[in-house]
């Protein structure tokens, strides 16, 4: 396993920050290992990243009013994005996580995002009654 980050650093595919404990992949590799899935791994590699996403709501929640917690959400925010474009037939809880998204976007005048992860959330849970 060593060897291999070793070779895949080498070649910046990915990128190791260890003071945040992440491991950033080059989107090429995330392409590659998307396409070389089939629809469950898929589905549940997304179960996994929501319920990741999810946890750190629970840890600190969004509070609109309190601005420390912030920019902790601004990291995700790329994350959920992506996420919700796969995510959004497969598992419930991405609209809960969207209307958080949606909050933070509106409160940081980003209006029209916001309004677009609404529209998602919504449309999730309509298709879920």
């Amino acid at each position: 396993m060593l060897m291999v980050l070793f070779l895949l650093r080498r070649y910046s595919l990915v990128k190791r920050e260890p003071e945040k404990k992440v491991l950033n992949i080059h989107r090429l590799v995330q392409a590659v290992m998307k396409d070389e899935m089939d629809e469950e791994e898929q589905k549940g590699w997304v179960e996994r990243v929501v319920k990741i996403v999810n946890k750190g709501f629970m840890e600190q929640p969004l509070s609109i009013t309190d601005t420390s917690a912030w920019p902790k959400y601004q990291v995700y925010m790329p994350h959920a994005q992506v996420c919700a474009e796969i995510v959004r037939q497969w598992h419930p809880d991405v609209a809960i996580t969207l209307e958080d998204f949606a909050a933070l976007l509106r409160k940081t005048k980003r209006v029209n995002e916001a309004a677009a992860l609404e529209e998602r959330a919504q449309a999730i849970r309509t298709k879920q009654q």
